[in-house]
C-alpha cells in the first residue's frame, strides 16, 4: 500500500516536471485518473495561442525623444546680430604677427599653426623699442582710417536705426548705442553754480582737480537758500527745455514705424 502511494506520488511528479513534453497518449497510458487529467488539460491549454495584446504605450523616454524632434523643427530662427560699423584694426602686435607667420609657415611648411604662434611671440618679446615702432605706425594709421570711417557711418544713422541696433544690442546683451539727436539733459543747479565758479578768478589759481572740487562744495555750503535759488532757477529753466525737446523727440519717433 506505501509502495502503491509513493509509486503514485513519483509518477505525478515525473508527469508535473515533464508535463510539455509528454504527450496526451503517454497521460492516457497511466490512467484515466484525475491528475493525469489535469495535466493533459494543462498541456492544452498552453496549446491554445493567446490574445494578441493591445499595443504598449509609448514610454515616457520615446515620448520625449519626440517632442525634443518636434521642438527642433520648430525652433525659433537666431537673433541678427547688431551691426558694429566698421571692422576695428588689430593692436601693433596684430600686424607683426600676419608678416612673420606667413613669412615662417613659407619657410617651414610642415610646422603647426601652435608651434607658429610661439615662435612669433618670442620674437615679438625679444624685438627693441625700435624694431617695435614700424608696426606701432601702422597700427596708429589704421587707428585714423577707422575713426574716421565709424565716425562717417554713425553720423549717417538715424533715430530709428539706432532704436533698432539697440533692441538687437540689449537681445545680445551689448551696450545701447547713444542717439546723438537726443535732447541734452538738464544740468543741476550745483554743477551750473560749479561750472560759473571755475571761471572766476578765485578758482583760477587752484590747479588741482580735487583741491577746486573741494573749494567749489565749500562755496556751495556757505550760500543761503535764497542765494540758491538763483542756480535752482537756472536748472528749472533747463528741466523745462528738456522735457519739452524730449516731447518732440517722443513725437517725431511715433511718426516712424520701428
Amino acid at each position: 500500500m506505501i509502495f502503491r502511494q509513493l509509486t503514485k506520488t513519483l509518477s505525478l511528479r515525473i508527469i508535473k516536471s515533464h508535463v510539455t513534453t509528454l504527450q496526451v497518449p503517454f497521460c492516457r497510458a497511466f490512467g484515466s485518473t484525475p491528475h493525469c487529467l489535469a495535466a493533459v488539460e494543462s498541456v492544452e491549454a498552453k496549446r491554445t495561442p493567446k490574445k494578441e495584446s493591445s499595443p504598449k504605450k509609448a514610454s515616457s523616454a520615446a515620448v520625449k525623444t519626440k517632442t525634443a524632434r518636434s521642438i527642433s523643427k520648430t525652433k525659433k530662427e537666431p537673433i541678427p546680430k547688431p551691426d558694429e560699423g566698421p571692422k576695428k584694426p588689430g593692436s601693433s602686435y596684430n600686424f607683426f604677427y600676419s608678416e612673420k607667420m606667413q613669412k615662417i609657415r613659407a619657410e617651414n611648411p610642415s610646422m603647426r599653426v601652435s608651434e607658429i604662434m610661439k615662435k612669433v611671440g618670442d620674437l615679438w618679446s625679444n624685438s627693441s623699442e625700435e624694431e617695435k615702432k614700424p608696426y606701432q605706425e601702422k597700427f596708429t594709421q589704421a587707428k585714423q582710417k577707422y575713426d574716421e570711417a565709424y565716425k562717417k557711418w554713425f553720423e549717417s544713422m538715424t533715430s530709428l536705426d539706432i532704436i533698432r541696433q539697440n533692441a538687437l544690442r540689449k537681445a545680445h546683451k551689448k551696450k545701447p548705442m547713444k542717439d546723438p539727436s537726443y535732447p541734452k539733459r538738464a544740468v543741476s543747479s550745483y554743477m551750473i553754480f560749479n561750472k560759473w565758479l571755475q571761471t572766476q578768478p578765485s578758482a583760477a589759481n587752484i590747479e588741482s582737480i580735487t583741491e577746486r572740487a573741494k573749494y567749489v562744495a565749500e562755496e556751495w555750503k556757505k550760500l543761503s537758500p535764497e542765494e540758491k535759488k538763483k542756480w535752482e532757477d537756472l536748472y528749472m529753466k533747463d528741466k523745462a527745455r528738456f522735457n519739452a525737446e524730449v516731447n518732440e523727440y517722443q513725437k517725431k519717433l511715433a511718426n516712424l514705424h520701428v
